[in-house]
């Protein structure tokens, strides 16, 4: 298994994902849509998204957004969005995607990251 950062270059390969995970709760399709929507995430740095690879092929993302903690002046995380594609599920791929968002968010030196 691979996990990478989604930038411009790879927005393509998460926005079927992230529409059939939109579909998973009950949204209709609307790829055009989706892909405008992760595009601005990405353009904007509003979120930050892993996406997981097995043999090659995509399958899996989460997306983080950040938010703040004042108390403790720090950044913080919002894991929002975790989706395995059903073929691909009971592979490990949603825990070494929940990993890589807790790694990331250490290396941010993030307060905490909530689900």
């Amino acid at each position: 298994m691979n996990i990478c950062t989604v930038t411009q270059a790879t927005i393509g390969e998460v926005v079927p994902l992230f529409n059939a995970y939109r579909e998973f709760y009950g949204q209709p399709t609307d790829l055009i849509q989706a892909e405008q929507f992760i595009q601005e995430r990405v353009e904007k740095e509003q979120s930050i998204i892993f996406l997981a690879y097995l043999d090659g092929e995509a399958v899996g993302f989460a997306q983080l957004f950040p938010i703040f903690s004042s108390v403790a002046m720090k950044k913080a995380f919002i894991l929002n969005d975790l989706f395995v594609a059903g073929y691909a599920r009971k592979q490990g791929v949603a825990k070494a995607l929940i990993d890589q968002c807790y790694v990331y968010c250490q290396q941010e030196n993030a307060r905490y990251m909530m689900l």
